[in-house]
């Protein structure tokens, strides 16, 4: 939960709903998942 003197860290807003990224990476603990999704974009 995140109060005015606790805001939320970057993986917590990222992981909100609805958000302003046009794209979220889901499996943020798997790098792997992440590279893979990033080199799709690229290509």
């Amino acid at each position: 939960m995140t109060t005015p003197n606790n805001p939320p860290s970057a993986l917590e807003e990222l992981m909100e709903f609805p958000c302003d990224f046009n794209l979220k990476v889901m499996g943020y603990n798997q790098p792997e998942l992440v590279s893979e999704v990033c080199a799709i974009i690229a290509a």
